[in-house]
């Protein structure tokens, strides 16, 4: 299938689940959805990780709630119910009764985290997966879209009852990149910062006793660094961008460490045969082992501001910045945004590092960003969050 192609199958896939979400929502005029059956999905469907992985475990536990997972990944499906979690394919019979039925859908990208066409007319709730530092959706790709296609993000973001943020600072960025309404914009906070500052759940079926027992053992001897780049494209390597060789010699005279994790869709060579560089294997989510590490070096990814909840020193890593700035752009400048110092290549990268790590001259600024962009983050975010969908489940939806 040659690209434009496979760009015109995807608008007309788009249109069609425009149009099944529509039918559906009629139809469920006509029959009662259960308002205590919740379905959760992420990532597009994928594994069980972010915001709605800590919704869904804070519902499993409310008596009188049926928090279901969907996913299209069957091995994400068969480990849950494994821990005795009710999971289900997304497009399976079974699967697709449940989403006709639910009277509660919980994503964090988009409809299309638990199919689009069979929610129609339940509440639906966005708790996206970030707080956006660079551009999004109709600020971003979908300013080139089609016509056509522009409309049918629309007619989408219009079915949203609440779109969850972790700040009053996002609500203007949400509003012109996704199109939601501001007055169904909910400043809540995130419940994957539970973890973050004690919160989380009781249990978690994707924690990884080796994992953790690695990670403790890296840190053992010294500061342990976490690299967590923004997706660039499939395939990218990130040995192209970092020097892997020259920040292990650093590490090794500042007596540290470093773990990378690059995204999913992408690799990281040159790592093997180092001594104080490695890959972060295994791991789904991240956001329960952030605790573990001493300084996060990343670039336009808002897992910055997350990690401000661990007021520890962030490096950020941008050699690429004034061809993002173009191509992609940001919602704010990003040098004086960002609480941390700027490297542009590997020699301010090796600099940047040591003082991160020997020294925390940026911890004024760290503290005055999260008292701007993050809602006061103590206690159980889910447990909020929980309580005002519950609530909003509860009134008819807006036509």
């Amino acid at each position: 299938m040659t690209d434009r192609t496979r760009r015109w199958y995807d608008h007309a896939s788009l249109l069609f689940r425009v149009l099944r979400h529509a039918v559906t929502a009629f139809l469920s005029r006509f029959y009662a959805r259960d308002p205590d059956l919740w379905v959760f999905g992420a990532g597009l469907g994928s594994g069980f990780v972010d915001n709605a992985k800590y919704l869904f475990l804070h519902a499993e536990g409310v008596p009188e709630v049926r928090a279901v997972w969907l996913s299209k990944d069957r091995e994400t499906v068969t480990a849950l119910r494994k821990a005795g979690y009710d999971a289900h394919r997304v497009r399976s019979v079974r699967g697709t009764w449940l989403r006709l039925r639910a009277g509660v859908a919980v994503v964090t990208h988009g409809p299309r985290d638990v199919g689009t066409g069979a929610i129609g007319g339940a509440t639906l709730v966005n708790l996206w997966h970030g707080l956006p530092v660079k551009t999004i959706g109709f600020d971003a790709e979908l300013r080139r879209a089609p016509r056509v296609v522009r409309w049918a993000h629309r007619a989408l973001a219009r079915r949203f009852d609440a779109l969850v943020v972790p700040s009053p600072m996002a609500v203007h960025q949400f509003h012109t990149g996704l199109g939601v309404s501001p007055d169904r914009i909910r400043v809540l906070g995130y419940p994957r910062h539970d973890p973050l500052v004690g919160a989380g759940p009781d249990e978690d079926p994707t924690s990884d006793p080796d994992v953790e027992e690695r990670l403790a053992a890296a840190g053992a001897d010294g500061p342990l660094v976490l690299y967590l780049p923004t997706f660039r494209e499939p395939g990218a390597d990130l040995a192209d961008r970092v020097d892997f060789e020259a920040v292990d010699r650093r590490l090794d005279a500042v007596g540290a460490r470093l773990l990378v994790k690059p995204h999913p869709f992408e690799r990281v060579s040159s790592v093997d045969g180092l001594d104080h560089v490695s890959t972060l294997e295994g791991v789904d989510d991240v956001y329960p082992l952030l605790d573990a590490f001493d300084v996060l070096v990343t670039d336009y990814s808002s897992v910055f501001l997350d990690f401000l909840l661990l007021d520890r020193p962030v490096v950020f890593y941008a050699p690429d910045l004034e061809t993002y700035r173009a191509e992609r752009g940001f919602y704010y400048d990003y040098e004086t945004f960002v609480p941390g110092p700027v490297a542009v290549d590997t020699d301010s990268l090796l600099a940047r590092l040591t003082d991160a790590i020997e020294a925390d001259p940026y911890a004024a600024r760290r503290s005055a960003l999260r008292e701007a962009f993050l809602v006061d983050a103590t206690g159980s975010r889910s447990a909020t969050v929980f309580e005002a969908v519950r609530a909003l489940s509860g009134r008819e939806r807006d036509q």
